[in-house]
């Protein structure tokens, strides 16, 4: 998901907010792991009735971890990037971690390169290089390449000017 906006300081700066889409909800991801426990001790308890003794503890172990699974898929969610272009520089944001990367606008290459099996968007200048993006789908990582460059040719216009 790609949100543009424009802070208080001025037209000259715009942030783009990058973050990975979510298909649902915390409380929906709550009820889902809820029926997903309902459900396997539902039929753990009929297990156990027809004589399987070690049906309950397979359903305990398996909701431990298809519900750690489902909360490591939740918490990978978390992460994103922030692509600020504030005077004359373009900075990257990475969340978690606050890994700050800047570049200077007029050297700033916006690049799309094939990595093995994928495409990635990668931000170069000066030896340094940097891939923004890479929990986003292919069409929106080819959207943010067209809005970046769009976003950094004003940028550069409106400082030469």
């Amino acid at each position: 998901m790609i949100v543009i906006r424009s802070p208080a300081a001025g037209p000259e700066s715009v942030v783009l907010w990058l973050m990975p889409n979510r298909a649902l909800s915390r409380r929906a991801v709550g009820w889902v792991m809820s029926g997903m426990v309902m459900a396997s001790a539902s039929v753990a308890v009929l297990g156990a009735c027809m004589g399987n003794v070690f049906a309950p503890l397979y359903a305990l172990l398996e909701s431990i971890i298809v519900i750690s699974m489902l909360r490591l898929a939740w918490r990978a969610g978390d992460r994103g990037e922030r692509l600020s272009v504030v005077d004359g520089a373009l900075e990257v944001l990475s969340m978690p971690g606050d890994r700050r990367v800047s570049f200077q606008m007029y050297w700033v290459a916006v690049l799309m390169r094939q990595l093995r099996n994928r495409c990635a968007l990668v931000l170069r200048s000066h030896g340094k290089e940097v891939e923004i993006g890479a929990f986003l789908a292919e069409p929106e990582r080819a959207e943010l390449s067209r809005k970046l460059k769009v976003l950094l040719a004003d940028s550069r216009r409106g400082l030469h000017e």
